[in-house]
């Protein structure tokens, strides 16, 4: 997963590789997050536009992006204002 990362660690300076390395730079909690509502949200997705029941679809989007609102965009703003001392933890020394 992490090749990338591995082989620039050769050919990048030490000032570009952290560069490099924080737009690589995942939350892996928020994620597994979007990704697990995401699949449920697919799944269904898929059974109300079988069904012919748009606005059951409609909702059940609805819902998903709420409940993905109310965990990623308080977390985001977090992350704006903590964004230079995570920086300055993780990339000095």
């Amino acid at each position: 997963q992490y090749l990338d990362q591995l082989i620039l660690t050769h050919f990048l300076s030490t000032e570009d590789f952290a560069l490099y390395a924080l737009g690589c730079l995942a939350i892996s909690p928020l994620y597994m997050f979007e990704t697990s509502v995401g699949k449920v949200l697919v799944t269904n997705l898929a059974a109300n536009f079988s069904k012919q029941d748009k606005k059951r679809a409609i909702n059940t989007y609805q819902i998903a992006c709420a409940e993905l609102a109310f965990i990623l965009v308080p977390c985001a703003c977090a992350l704006i204002v903590y964004a230079d001392p995570l920086i300055n933890l993780l990339y000095t020394s």
